[in-house]
């Protein structure tokens, strides 16, 4: 069970953070905030909170590679630190 944005929404893979586990749900976020629900059955194994996932545009869940989401992290505190 996917609850994926369609209005006004072109369908292409994102990424999403996973940010809490709800029972059955993991409810995860985007860098816009937006919010969706996946059932945690569809899950890549190793999935848990905190780790980002890849949605694609036929609704399969992937595994992000953590370290591209590590570097935009450590450029924005460059940015924002200075």
């Amino acid at each position: 069970m996917l609850h994926l944005p369609t209005v006004g929404v072109e369908r292409k893979s994102m990424e999403y953070v996973i940010d809490r586990i709800e029972g059955n749900i993991a409810v995860c976020e985007n860098d816009a905030r937006e919010q969706v629900e996946v059932d945690i059955t569809h899950l890549p194994n190793g999935s848990r909170e905190g780790s980002t996932i890849i949605i694609d545009s036929d609704g399969l869940v992937s595994l992000a590679d953590g370290s591209s989401r590590e570097s935009r992290i450590v450029d924005k505190m460059k940015t924002v630190l200075g």
